[in-house]
């Protein structure tokens, strides 16, 4: 009887049973595999950092969100394993143009890194979506936002309650490591 239920909610409800749950599940989409292997290219990783490559970290499952303009963005946040207050990254996707785009930041000191060539309105969704929010934040082609403000390095992520959150930019230097 069990057996029936989960396939008749497999059959019923599709999407969750292909849902990603974990942000190295994005690998698993070769077109995502290729953009993100093509987007850390040359970039060198410390020890600590071996996580990186394959979305490794500790992370909890990607999210859809939307900018002010009403654009949709697969968003991923990542830590490294045991020093998530001080090593973040985020990633954004853009499904529909097949970009990739990252982030890392250290707090201790202060550092961001940028993977995949990200524009300064790219920087500014990046720094939005560690924040949590990119309702503030519009885009004009691949991505045109308002610019983030200094605090978003001294504030960790945060997640939304549902499968789709807003995000919201806040202005700071782009300091690269």
């Amino acid at each position: 009887m069990l057996r029936f239920i989960a396939i008749l909610l497999t059959c019923l409800f599709p999407a969750a049973a292909f849902s990603q749950e974990h942000p190295s599940d994005l690998m698993k989409e070769p077109w995502i595999k290729a953009k993100w292997t093509q987007a850390i290219k040359g970039a060198s990783f410390k020890k600590w950092d071996q996580w990186i490559p394959g979305l490794g970290g500790v992370g909890s499952a990607p999210v859809v969100m939307r900018d002010a303009s009403g654009k949709s963005w697969t968003v991923a946040e990542l830590c490294q394993p045991h020093d998530c207050g001080d090593n973040k990254l985020v990633v954004i996707i853009d499904r529909q143009s097949r970009g990739i785009w990252g982030m890392q930041l250290t707090v201790n000191p202060v550092t961001r890194r940028y993977f995949g060539g990200p524009d300064g309105d790219m920087k500014a969704l990046l720094e939005a979506a560690l924040k949590g929010s990119l309702a503030n934040v519009g885009a004009r082609g691949p991505a045109t936002v308002t610019p983030p403000d200094a605090s978003a390095a001294q504030n960790g992520p945060t997640h939304g309650d549902s499968d789709e959150a807003v995000l919201t930019a806040q202005p700071g230097a782009a300091t690269s490591r």
